[in-house]
């Protein structure tokens, strides 16, 4: 059966009764350091039901690490939207995504190398807590991921809750920690706060959106607090006691523990708190910034289990975040359709913890499980039941790196050691999402469907800027001594959209260390400094022979004739890297693999015109709106209102 078919299969079995999570794996964790060991369930990617892993999974990614093959109407900017009865986050260019994020990067100097580590990992954006929220522009990232989707954080509240006896100097407050959102002046402090910390940032890109705030306590202790703590005339006083009268609530109610202050009362305070918050910070943004999203306040505890609370994020926010610890399952909680209620939502921290990392109790609320690869299996058991749920647009991993409190909270040691043993299954998980997306939306979305139009061909460089047989790499301290090479690509004439690109090049001597080897396009043979952007990056040793460098994500976006690529090495090593060049024997000369879809004019003979409906734009499968009009096309694949439309040759 070749893998068209069983793509087929993985797609439509799900919409059997039994067609997921039928089998998982037992794992064994722990909530505390010392507690008991329990046997839970795990779902993982190997063992969903009717799945069939896709080959190449990454050949579906744009260069955001969104899904190439699902296009909706593009903003310039990130949003959420509806298809399909799932929520998606549509990147810059309009393609639907799940964002796959790590959070907390703390050296913005080492930003190459950290950011590639979670790129081979499947990751496609940087998440909160990092040490530079610019980290992701060309200060501090000259070359790598300037396409990757970064957040920002102001924390409106508790900015606001330091500051706040600047404008109540009269007002003592207790200790305990109190959310003092009900103060006349939270709202003058939010609309000046906006202004200078908001507005300097609308024209960012690549910006996912705001975080408002982190774990803000909407919680039941709220109304005693504010009502039985606070000096008699502090505003926040004042207004809790009136919401309290309208509730048939007295301050003797409250101190006395009477049977009317019920937990439903408490939770509706809480419920109210969130609602003012949050409606006030969304004014605030939107009188600035109309174009990145508000993605709140990052839920957690027991807000996060108040109905109330949620459903005020829910009301003014584009994506409800929230952080994820207590509960083993998301489908303990986050994920029912009872709390989602149909909105887009966000797990913004998650992590588990290797017990035999550290020899002692670990910092965190992380649950612990004995080692690493089932820190994956973790990992994979929740992200699938997100992606199930479908109104999760993504996750942010909690965190890059262990915390200097012995916490092995990361994808890396302190010395920056990849844990291998958990990372390969984060990669398997976050290499499959679309394909997994598709499964249980009962949808074939990817090209590979069409297989059998699909051709390879091998491209041999028309020239390079060798003076003889080898290309020389080098990276030296004084930039007159530092060379790099530029090759150029004739790319086949009416080629459909490319499915797989690889480029292959030949060492023909090197010192077997590692360079961070980058290549990156640029715009002719003569232009060796405005880079275009990185295509491929290599941290590995660098031995003779061939090596191959994926590609697919930039061409399979470009609808030039030609390709014209810089290699240059980012770090100093002993020797220059030697590569075979034009000049060279044939058989060691540079390649470029690339399948594609067949020319469209040979049509589809077995497939009709799948939506009649023409007041809709339609999309090339490069993102090239191309009109609305069916009957004026060629025959080939298109995107329109978010689905795939075939055409027959014949219509």
């Amino acid at each position: 059966m070749d893998n068209c078919i069983l793509r087929k299969t993985a797609c439509f079995i799900a919409c059997l009764a039994i067609a997921y999570n039928l089998s998982a794996r037992s794992i064994q964790i722990r909530s505390s350091y010392g507690g008991l060991w329990e046997t839970k369930n795990a779902m993982v990617v190997d063992e969903v039901e009717g799945f069939t892993k896709m080959e190449n999974a990454r050949d579906a990614w744009n260069r955001y690490g969104s899904y190439k093959y699902l296009r909706a109407d593009s903003t310039g900017y990130f949003h959420v939207q509806k298809i399909d009865g799932r929520w998606w986050l549509i990147d810059p260019d309009g393609y639907a995504g799940i964002n796959r994020a790590v959070t907390s990067f703390a050296d913005p100097t080492t930003v190459q190398y950290d950011y590639d580590l979670c790129s081979r990992a499947g990751f496609n954006a940087a998440g909160n807590f990092v040490a530079s929220e610019s980290q992701t522009k060309n200060a501090y990232n000259t070359y790598n991921y300037s396409t990757w989707g970064y957040t920002r954080r102001y924390n409106f509240y508790q900015t606001y809750k330091s500051k706040r006896k600047n404008y109540y100097p009269d007002f003592t407050t207790p200790s305990g920690d109190y959310v003092f959102v009900l103060d006349p002046k939270f709202e003058t402090f939010c609309m000046e706060a906006a202004e200078s910390n908001i507005s300097p940032f609308v024209a960012e890109r690549d910006m996912i959106g705001w975080f408002t705030d982190n774990e803000i306590p909407f919680n039941e202790d709220q109304l005693g607090y504010l009502i039985t703590r606070l000096d008699s005339l502090d505003p926040s006083r004042s207004a809790a006691r009136a919401w309290a009268i309208e509730h048939g609530i007295t301050e003797n109610d409250i101190r006395s523990g009477s049977s009317k202050v019920t937990d439903n009362i408490k939770k509706q305070f809480a419920g109210y708190l969130a609602e003012r918050y949050f409606s006030v910070v969304q004014q605030a943004i939107r009188n600035v910034d109309n174009v990145h999203m508000i993605l709140g306040s990052r839920l957690h505890g027991r807000p996060r289990a108040n109905s109330y609370v949620v459903n005020a994020s829910h009301a003014h926010t584009d994506v409800t975040s929230v952080n994820f610890y207590d509960r083993y399952n998301p489908n303990d909680q986050i994920a029912k359709s009872t709390w989602t209620m149909d909105h887009p939502c966000l797990v913004t921290e998650f992590y588990t913890k290797d017990i035999t990392i550290y020899s002692s109790e670990q910092s965190g609320a992380g649950w612990y499980v004995p080692n690493q690869q089932t820190r994956g299996y973790w990992y994979e058991n929740t992200c699938l039941e997100l992606l199930a749920s479908k109104c999760y647009i993504g996750w942010q991993y909690f965190r890059y790196m262990d915390d200097s409190g012995n916490s092995n909270k990361g994808i890396v040691s302190l010395n920056k050691e990849e844990y291998t043993g958990m990372t390969l299954l984060m990669r398997e998980l976050n290499e499959q999402v679309y394909a997994l997306c598709d499964y249980y939306d009962n949808v074939c979305r990817d090209t590979v469907c069409t297989e059998p139009y699909m051709q390879t061909q091998i491209v041999a460089p028309v020239r390079d800027d060798a003076s003889g047989g080898t290309m020389e790499v080098c990276y030296a301290r004084s930039s007159s001594a530092r060379k790099s090479a530029v090759l150029q690509f004739a790319l086949p004439s009416g080629r459909g959209p490319v499915r797989h690109a690889v480029l292959r090049l030949n060492v023909a001597s090197a010192d077997n260390q590692v360079h961070h080897l980058l290549i990156s396009a640029v715009n002719g043979m003569n232009d060796t400094k405005n880079d275009k952007g990185r295509i491929a990056y290599d941290i590995n040793p660098i031995a003779a022979g061939w090596h191959e460098y994926d590609i697919t994500a930039y061409l399979s976006e470009q609808n030039a004739d030609s390709l014209t690529l810089r290699l240059h090495a980012l770090i100093a090593t002993n020797q220059s890297i030697q590569f075979y060049s034009t000049q060279a024997a044939q058989d060691v000369q540079p390649q470029l693999v690339i399948t594609y879809m067949d020319s469209i004019s040979t049509g589809f003979t077995s497939v009709q015109v799948e939506d009649n409906d023409l007041d809709q734009r339609i999309y090339s499968l490069f993102g090239q709106s191309i009109g609305t009009e069916t009957n004026a096309l060629p025959a080939g694949i298109y995107i329109k209102n978010g689905k795939k439309m075939i055409k027959h040759s014949g219509l």
